[in-house]
C-alpha cells in the first residue's frame, strides 16, 4: 500500500553507498517528524530512499518540509529491558513531491469526498425526518366513520 506522507526533516540528509546482491546502491536514511496537532508531540518516522530518490533527498536539510509517496515498512530491535522485540514503523520513499502538486490534488480529492459525505448524511437526515413527520401526521389524524 502506498501513502502520501508530509513531515519535517529531522537532520541534514546524507547519502551512503551500500552493496546489495553484488550491486552498489545509494541510500539515504533520515527521520521526519509528522505533525499531530496543537499541544501534542510530533511523531518521529524513519525514512529511507534508494538510488535516484536518495540523490534527490540531498536537497532536504534539517527543518525542511517534505512530501512524498512512500511504502510502509517495519523493523524490529531487541531492548535488553524488555522480553519482546520492539517493532517500529518506517517508510521507503518512492517519489518526492517537490512542488507539492500531489499534496494539493489529494487535498482537493479529500475535501470533495468529505463534502459529498456531508451532503449524503444531510439527505439521509432529511428523509428520516420526513418519514417521522409523516408518521406523526398519520397518528394524529382522526378516524372517519363510515
Amino acid at each position: 500500500m502506498l501513502n502520501v506522507i508530509a513531515g519535517v526533516v529531522a537532520k541534514d540528509s546524507s547519502i551512503k553507498e551500500v552493496k546489495k546482491g553484488g550491486e552498489k546502491l545509494q541510500v539515504s536514511n533520515n527521520t521526519i517528524y509528522i505533525k499531530t496537532g496543537e499541544g501534542r508531540n510530533d511523531i518521529p518516522v524513519n525514512i529511507s530512499a534508494w538510488g535516484e530518490t536518495a540523490v534527490e533527498m540531498q536537497k532536504y536539510n534539517k527543518g525542511d518540509s517534505i512530501h512524498f509517496i512512500g511504502a510502509p515498512n517495519d523493523s524490529q530491535y531487541k531492548n535488553d529491558a524488555m522480553d519482546k522485540p520492539i517493532t517500529t514503523l518506517g517508510y521507503t520513499v518512492l517519489q518526492i513531491d517537490h512542488d507539492k502538486k500531489l499534496l494539493k490534488e489529494m487535498d482537493t480529492i479529500l475535501s470533495k469526498y468529505l463534502e459529498d459525505g456531508k451532503e449524503k448524511k444531510e439527505e439521509k437526515l432529511e428523509k428520516e425526518n420526513g418519514k417521522k413527520a409523516g408518521a406523526k401526521k398519520e397518528a394524529a389524524a382522526p378516524e372517519i366513520a363510515s
